[in-house]
């Protein structure tokens, strides 16, 4: 289980590579790249791409060095919920600072993500169930910060499709869903069910009752209005986007 703040992946990015350059400026190292190159299975100009702001530097390959290095499992992550955790290493040993306190993992909330898919332009269709394809685990404090659910079981992550709700949200961002706000009480965006298809729209109530529910681009300017006599059922607000927004 790895327990990470919801942060925007470039600072994900970013945390990675500090960590990087950290270790191989650090001891035993001390800046010599050809040497850590040897320890670590790397050529210089592969190196040279994972300490570049403008390349990718992804799980899978901190997981490699990780492996390859003898460090701690998710050692490029640690000290990212928190802001804690030295960065270089100390004495002649590799380093080993905190991910996250014993109260925090014990603590943390898993979340689902499903295999569901809404979209943001024409709908997406819905599976028959819920699939859960995997899960993303929340540290507690930002939950209660940030979120403040009535029930943390409530919430889910899907990922959003299409270009309506730009510049809110882009298309393949994963959000996180509280579905037991089913009813709209707070005007916000929501994930919205009708003709068996997925929506997220922003929604807003009017001074006469009904919902107006519309996109955010400029350019998907389409608003329809729901007086009661819609077939559409509303499946929760969207409260977060991995892009670090809150909403």
């Amino acid at each position: 289980m790895f327990v990470y703040a919801l942060l925007n992946m470039d600072d994900l990015t970013k945390h990675r590579k500090d960590r990087l350059r950290a270790l191989i400026e650090g001891k035993p190292y001390a800046g010599n790249q050809a040497e850590f190159g040897r320890k670590a299975g790397l050529t210089k100009a592969r190196i040279t791409q994972l300490l570049n702001p403008d390349e990718p530097f992804g799980e899978r390959a901190a997981e490699s060095l990780c492996a390859k290095l003898e460090l701690s499992p998710r050692w490029f992550e640690q000290g990212l919920a928190t802001g804690e955790g030295e960065m270089q290493p100390t004495g002649g040993a590799l380093p080993a600072p905190a991910l996250l306190t014993r109260e925090l993992i014990e603590g943390a909330v898993r979340v689902p993500v499903l295999a569901n898919a809404a979209s943001m332009g024409g709908g997406h269709g819905l599976m028959d169930e819920d699939v859960i394809c995997s899960e993303l685990t929340l540290t507690p404090q930002f939950v209660a910060e940030q979120l403040r659910p009535a029930r943390p079981a409530a919430l889910r992550f899907i990922h959003g499709y299409g270009d309506s709700m730009v510049p809110t949200f882009s298309s393949g961002d994963v959000l996180l869903v509280d579905t037991d706000m089913c009813d709209v009480k707070i005007d916000g965006i929501y994930v919205l069910k009708a003709h068996d298809r997925l929506f997220i729209k922003r929604v807003r109530q009017r001074m006469d009752g009904s919902y107006e529910i519309s996109s955010d681009n400029p350019t998907h300017r389409t608003v329809d209005t729901l007086n009661g006599d819609h077939q559409v059922e509303v499946k929760g607000r969207v409260v977060w986007c991995w892009n670090g927004r809150r909403l």
